[in-house]
């Protein structure tokens, strides 16, 4: 999962995603989406 949606350029995290609805998993996803975002040819998949 790379936090990507169907949008080209949109990324999504925290409870839009669905998988952990709390705070810290939010805070941990966001360090992914940014280096995502930043890094889009060289991605980062959340474990």
């Amino acid at each position: 999962m790379y936090l990507k949606t169907n949008i080209s350029g949109i990324f999504a995290l925290g409870e839009i995603v669905g998988r952990y609805l709390f705070k810290h998993s939010a805070n941990h996803e966001a360090i992914f989406a940014y280096n995502n975002i930043i890094h889009y040819d060289n991605k980062i998949h959340v474990d």
